[in-house]
C-alpha cells in the first residue's frame, strides 16, 4: 500500500470537517515521488498545518522533514499519542505502516 497524495490530502480535508477540537493524524511517507519528493512531502505538512493539531510521523525517510516542518503538537511514541486522545479526538491513520500504531492503541 502507498499513500497517494491527492488521497491523503482529501482524507486530511474531510477529517478538518470533523467536529471535534483535536484532530490528529499518524503518518508514514509518500513514496515514489522521485525528485518531487521533497516538495510534496513540505506541501503536505503545509496542509497539516492549516487542518490537523497534532500528528505522530512514523520512522521513515522523511520523517525529519515532515518533523521540521510541521507547527502543531507532536508526538514521538504509542503511549504518547494514546495520552493525548480523549472522547473529542478523530485520529486518522494515513499509510502503509499506521495500522501497526492502531493495533497498538
Amino acid at each position: 500500500y502507498n499513500s497517494v497524495t491527492s488521497a491523503a490530502k482529501l482524507a486530511v480535508n474531510s477529517l478538518y470537517k470533523l467536529e471535534r477540537s483535536k484532530k490528529i493524524i499518524v503518518f508514514d511517507e509518500f513514496l515514489e515521488l522521485g525528485i518531487k519528493s521533497r516538495e510534496e512531502h513540505i506541501a503536505f505538512t503545509e496542509l497539516l498545518n492549516k487542518k490537523v493539531t497534532g500528528a505522530y510521523f512514523l520512522p521513515s525517510s522523511q520523517q525529519n522533514l515532515l518533523t521540521k516542518y510541521f507547527t502543531g503538537d507532536k508526538y514521538t511514541s504509542t503511549e504518547e499519542l494514546r495520552s493525548n486522545i480523549d472522547a473529542d479526538t478523530v485520529v486518522l491513520f494515513e499509510g502503509r505502516k499506521s495500522q501497526t500504531i492502531l493495533n497498538q492503541l
